[in-house]
């Protein structure tokens, strides 16, 4: 084999570090003994805040920002899983949709490396609990989607759950109006903004793979419970219904957890790594009881 053969050879193989770290992180989910422990903190905004080469409200803007920053945060701490900045919200679709429940810097605030802030408010009323158990499809759709996003108010005119005579024909009717009209022009623009993040999600990645180093997060799941603490209850208002309507946030969560099931089965089945980070927010000790916490 001449020198250009080998070269050729040796691109495709995978960087030792990389073999050796993806190890480390098998055997450490399979609780096997292992020579160190693996390190992989989640950095979030440290490589913006620690090298200010950017700004939070620019890697915002656009993830290529951040780039530099955390490449040579990779590089100077040499964690076991790599972290880009995938958890930050990208604020150009948050415009297009006009995003009600998330404020962020350069639309919110005037400091650019303020983070953003996930507003605690309610976007799904406690009356609704059967709604949402019954269709959560539909109920995301036509009242969580158009309270998320002011450009989406359109979508709470559709309806095609009753496809009878004609194939529901005339359930398109509404797909006819100005405001859903608007809706599917938001969708389809921040559609493309995000397909375009996709792929300076992907190049990212490839290039920490070609660093030696596994991505820290292929997908991402939630605690049911902090779906609807998060992003449609609201955090006091999941915590009152513990007590007000225990059964219908229980039935709630049922069908949360085999949706997340669902999803991370699809999306995983075909990957070679399945990282799955499983968020659990609010875990203040005082929030709820050692029994609730086991019920719910």
């Amino acid at each position: 084999m001449d020198q250009h053969e080998n070269n050729t050879k040796n691109q495709h193989l995978p960087n030792p570090q990389f073999l050796e770290r993806l190890k480390l992180y098998e055997d450490t989910i399979a609780c096997k003994k292992t020579d160190r422990v693996l390190t992989a903190p989640m950095i979030m905004y440290l490589p913006i805040n620690l090298y200010g080469q950017t700004t939070i409200q620019a890697v915002m803007e656009d993830w290529d920002n951040g780039k530099e920053s955390y490449i040579r945060y990779h590089q100077e701490f040499q964690p076991d899983l790599a972290w880009g900045p995938q958890a930050i919200f990208p604020s150009n679709v948050l415009d297009i949709l006009d995003c009600q429940y998330v404020q962020w810097p350069g639309r919110h605030f005037n400091n650019p490396n303020r983070g953003f802030q996930i507003l605690d408010k309610e976007y799904m009323h406690q009356e609704e609990y059967q709604e949402y158990i019954q269709d959560p499809s539909g109920f995301m759709l036509n009242k969580v989607l158009p309270r998320h996003y002011a450009k989406l108010h359109g979508l709470s005119m559709i309806d095609i759950t009753n496809p009878v005579y004609l194939g529901g024909l005339f359930s398109f009717i509404p797909f006819s109006l100005p405001p859903v009209k608007a809706a599917m022009e938001a969708l389809s623009k921040a559609g493309e903004a995000m397909l375009e993040i996709a792929k300076k999600d992907g190049m990212f990645c490839g290039m920490m793979v070609g660093m030696g180093f596994p991505m820290a997060l292929d997908y991402c799941a939630v605690a049911p419970f902090d779906i609807f603490n998060d992003t449609l209850r609201g955090l006091i208002n999941t915590t009152m219904d513990m007590l007000d309507c225990p059964e219908e946030l229980l039935s709630a969560l049922e069908v949360s957890t085999r949706i997340q099931v669902q999803q991370i089965k699809k999306q995983m089945s075909d990957r070679p790594i399945k990282t799955v980070v499983f968020f659990i927010h609010n875990g203040m000790d005082d929030f709820m009881s050692l029994e609730q916490y086991e019920t719910f």
